[in-house]
């Protein structure tokens, strides 16, 4: 079970908008804020950002332990590295964002768009996606265990080399999948049956057609 954040009640307010290279942000209130430059190795702990715009940033190696992310804008942000433990993203833009080698334990991404993010060879464990856009997104090679999909569009999701376990993907577009043939560990509905079967049809070269071919009479 997906273990919520640790948020005292009582935090400052973080003031100003920039960050610096390997920065620890504990225990504050960030409303608002919108660096210019991007710095590596920041660490967000017992947080809660609102607003926060971090629009296209290089953030390598960012760490958030025990934060919530509110109306945040994160789409085209470069997070290589970045390391989550117990946080939640709720309504926040992603689309494009670059977060490869993810490492996520008792992660929630909830309604946030995340259309074309760039999850390669991330580890997520215990994580919930709900009420998520990412479509064409790239999870190539990626270790995915005791999560759940929940009414995602995971339409042209790139699943090539990744490995499930104990994964649900339950109320979720899993339309054209890329790479579905090597997906085990799944659990889905009697409903995502067929758009899921088609692309591991198809990777076998299996043709689905009522009308038989004709016979060639010797």
């Amino acid at each position: 079970m997906r273990q919520p954040p640790r948020l005292d009640e009582e935090r400052a307010d973080r003031r100003g908008d920039g960050l610096d290279p390997y920065e620890l942000l504990e225990e504050v209130t960030w409303d608002g804020g919108a660096p210019e430059v991007g710095v590596p190795g920041v660490e967000v702990v017992r947080s809660r950002l609102a607003g926060v715009r971090l629009t296209g940033l290089e953030l390598v190696d960012l760490q958030l332990l025990d934060v919530v992310l509110v109306d945040c804008e994160l789409s085209g942000a470069i997070l290589a590295g970045a390391r989550f433990e117990r946080v939640v993203f709720t309504r926040c833009r992603m689309s494009g964002v670059v977060a490869t080698e993810l490492q996520a334990l008792d992660v929630r991404f909830d309604d946030c768009q995340m259309d074309q993010a760039w999850l390669r060879a991330s580890r997520l464990d215990r994580c919930e996606v709900v009420d998520c856009d990412l479509r064409g997104a790239d999870l190539y090679d990626a270790r995915i265990t005791r999560s759940a999909f929940r009414r995602c569009d995971l339409t042209e999701v790139d699943v090539t080399g990744s490995e499930c376990d104990a994964v649900s993907l339950h109320g979720s577009t899993v339309d054209r999948l890329k790479g579905a043939a090597s997906l085990q560990g799944l659990t889905i509905g009697s409903d995502q049956l067929v758009p899921l079967a088609l692309p591991i049809l198809a990777a076998q070269r299996i043709r689905v057609d009522d009308d038989p071919p004709d016979l060639t009479e010797q």
